[in-house]
């Protein structure tokens, strides 16, 4: 039984293999126990068998040792095996907000940066249209009003940015954080450089 608890043990990562373990192992100290005391009992009539009965006694105070190790790594290993539970669910929930974030960041950033090239485009045009000073005229315009918009745009952006740098505080999970904080960076830099 021991042998079997152990090997549902494994390495103590698992909260099925411990609860296995600890049920496997649970009864067997009261068991030994009264076998114990049974052969305690009948040592005084054993007579020639005494010898043979102390040997048992001695097998059972090991096997009881080895129990109760073994219940005690059980529940060492409880604590630790909740623990990076919660910590992978709360990773899982910061992970979900931190993919929502980057979404709607991504996508601000990405009309910001595609207002850019138009501008840059419309720019292209001013030079393009050589002596026609209507079509040039028009292109300045329509450059002027593409570079408002997209200057506001980027502003947007990097106040949604802004935003979501802030709600990153609240996450419990040190490892997202640090995941959003790169990403959030990233397109700021990227709309930095667009801007």
């Amino acid at each position: 039984a021991v042998e079997h608890a152990k090997s549902a043990f494994g390495d103590g990562s698992s909260m099925e293999g411990l609860d296995q373990a600890e049920q496997m192992l649970s009864s067997l100290p009261v068991g030994i126990t009264k076998v114990q005391a049974q052969l305690a009992a009948a040592q005084g009539t054993a007579g020639a068998l005494i010898g043979e009965v102390r040997a048992k006694l001695a097998l059972l105070r090991t096997a009881l040792t080895t129990v109760n190790q073994e219940l005690t790594k059980v529940k060492i290993a409880r604590p630790k095996v909740l623990q990076v539970q919660k910590m992978q669910e709360v990773e899982a929930r910061d992970m979900a907000v931190l993919d929502e974030m980057i979404s709607d960041a991504g996508e601000k950033a990405n009309a910001a940066e595609d207002l850019v090239e138009k501008t840059v485009i419309t720019y292209d045009m001013v030079e393009a249209s050589g002596d026609d000073l209507a079509e040039a005229q028009h292109a300045v315009e329509e450059t002027q009003k593409l570079a408002a918009e997209s200057q506001m745009t980027i502003k947007e952006a990097l106040a949604v940015i802004g935003r979501k740098m802030v709600t990153i505080k609240n996450f419990q999970s040190t490892a997202v954080k640090e995941k959003a904080t790169v990403e959030l960076n990233n397109l700021r830099v990227k709309l930095r450089d667009a801007n």
